[in-house]
């Protein structure tokens, strides 16, 4: 009786760590079978099946890891227009290929220095216009880091959506944003707070300011 309970306990935790094995690890098989299906990148697959830190995904470009994530869920006025800022998700590319870089210098000036890695934070935000009137927007213009470090939208967004296009705002309307910024590798792993500058509001006919710029920091703790 008694070697029949220390074999089904051992057995049970060889099922427990084989599940969370898996877990932490998404296969090359799913990430494909989901881009195919949603029509997306391999990497943009991936990201979308990584839900918690320490998770890691097998893609065409290389191994994608979830290094840490905040789901924030916040509004910032910056009037007429609310933003909404959804979460924050920092990843890590590792045995990146040398198509993927190529692709990546087209976006970001801050790929030239990629060897085989590199790091990067996602932000998606939504932003609805609360008036019935043409609104001109430039979107997020800056991320700037605890460590010192400050990225350009222009020129270094790696994540494209059509709201991207930047184009007014045609009444109330609703945009949905995704954005991707690399950081330097040394480092980015040490990150724990991130600060966004978006633009200031501006009237859709004039292009006059209505609100200025504003920023917030949110901490990944």
């Amino acid at each position: 009786m008694k070697k029949k309970l220390v074999t089904s306990l051992a057995l049970a935790t060889c099922l427990f760590l084989a599940a969370c094995g898996n877990d932490a690890e998404i296969s090359s098989a799913e990430v494909e079978k989901k881009a195919d299906e949603q029509n997306m990148t391999s990497t943009e697959a991936a990201r979308s099946e990584l839900t918690k830190a320490g998770q890691k995904a097998e893609t065409k470009d290389g191994m994608l890891e979830l290094l840490k994530m905040k789901e924030i869920n916040k509004t910032i006025d910056v009037s007429p227009l609310a933003v909404t800022i959804k979460d924050m998700r920092l990843f890590k590319m590792t045995n990146v290929t040398q198509e993927h870089i190529d692709v990546l210098k087209i976006a970001s000036q801050a790929a030239d220095d990629i060897k085989d890695e590199y790091v990067y934070v996602q932000v998606r935000y939504e932003v609805e216009n609360k008036e019935d009137k043409n609104i001109a927007w430039d979107g997020l213009k800056h991320v700037v880091t605890d460590k010192g470090q400050q990225v350009d939208r222009l020129g270094n967004d790696i994540i494209y959506t059509e709201a991207d296009s930047l184009a007014p705002f045609a009444g109330k309307v609703t945009k949905e944003f995704d954005d991707g910024f690399i950081f330097k590798l040394e480092e980015a792993e040490d990150i724990s707070k991130i600060k966004f500058v978006f633009a200031p509001s501006m009237d859709g006919e004039t292009y006059e300011d209505i609100t200025p710029m504003q920023e917030v920091e949110y901490s990944f703790e």
